[in-house]
């Protein structure tokens, strides 16, 4: 019987030790936890969605609108179509390597009911929403200060902002600071109209962006922002060496 017990405590001890080293040896360990879950297929978060694919960050996009699912699936983003807290989802969305929550849609029933179910999911830190519109204010503080969670995603910003920027124009662009490009370079390039959605630091470790005031990126850091059409379109002509038209000049008399 000891050599029994024995023999059980070696191999448990044995397969615990090697299983995960084996595993990625052999490419089929599961990644880690790092992806984002992200409400909404409507173009703000397709931008996103495709920004973060970029950087090889696990993303999973799911709505109840068909038509946003759609085009998710035609820019070749992982979707779930269908309401991410219900049974079917338990059971067919795919959460592999997702870790996080966004909240990024303007169905305010359908955030509320996510966001609490997604907090025993993945923890409070890890469940991210948008901040309410201006006649939502009451209704926000009052859920506020009932799971303490509205924590003004990307610099306190409402889904409405976010649509309507991205009506103007503005995309997502993905940045990588350096001693000869720094924040401060950064944010004067686009007039400090961009927006930092993520921070990516040396440790490739990405972190949404609560507040333009609270991030200091650093060099070799990576910026995931929204940037203004106007600065892309200057940014064009400098490269090309191409300037605005000028009006031509009288013919000689």
């Amino acid at each position: 019987m000891p050599l029994i017990f024995m023999l059980i405590i070696a191999t448990v001890t044995l397969q615990s030790l090697t299983a995960r080293p084996l595993a990625r040896l052999l490419k089929v360990a599961e990644p880690a936890e790092y992806g984002f879950l992200i409400l909404g297929a409507n173009p703000v978060a397709r931008k996103i969605g495709l920004a973060l694919k970029k950087l090889e960050v696990p993303v999973t996009l799911a709505d109840t609108n068909w038509e946003n699912v759609k085009q998710a699936r035609m820019e070749n983003l992982q979707v779930y179509f269908g309401n991410p807290v219900s049974e079917h989802a338990s059971t067919h969305l795919d959460l592999t390597g997702i870790g996080n929550l966004l909240v990024i849609s303007p169905y305010k029933h359908m955030n509320s009911l996510a966001t609490y179910h997604f907090l025993d999911w993945f923890g409070k830190d890890s469940v991210l929403t948008l901040a309410e519109g201006d006649q939502d204010q009451k209704a926000r503080h009052q859920t506020a200060e009932k799971i303490q969670l509205t924590r003004g995603l990307f610099d306190g910003v409402s889904y409405a902002k976010l649509a309507s920027l991205a009506s103007q124009g503005y995309t997502v662009k993905t940045t990588q600071l350096s001693d000869e490009f720094t924040f401060e370079d950064f944010l004067d390039k686009y007039d400090r109209q961009a927006m930092v959605l993520f921070v990516v630091n040396t440790r490739e470790h990405i972190t949404p962006v609560k507040s333009m005031e609270a991030i200091k990126p650093e060099k070799d850091w990576t910026l995931v922002s929204l940037v203004p059409p106007q600065a892309r379109k200057e940014r064009k002509e400098r490269d090309t060496g191409e300037s605005p038209e000028q009006p031509p000049e009288p013919a000689p008399t």
